[in-house]
């Protein structure tokens, strides 16, 4: 059984809200999803999670601070 994290669960809900209007998933949020759950680093992963709460990009989560 594969568990995620409560942060990898909020970096996954910064992920979906960065679609398209249509719906469609963008190859952007997929690699973001792809990279957070390929993360075995728990202090990486909180990090991420409080950077979700302000970027308006997924693809954002990873730009040098």
């Amino acid at each position: 059984m594969i568990r995620i994290s409560p942060s990898a669960a909020c970096i996954e809900s910064s992920a979906k809200s960065a679609r398209p209007a249509s719906g469609a998933r963008s190859q952007s949020a997929d690699a973001v999803r792809r990279q957070v759950y390929a993360c075995g680093d728990l202090d990486r992963l909180e990090s991420w999670a409080q950077r979700a709460m302000h970027v308006t990009d997924a693809a954002q989560l990873f730009a040098p601070e």
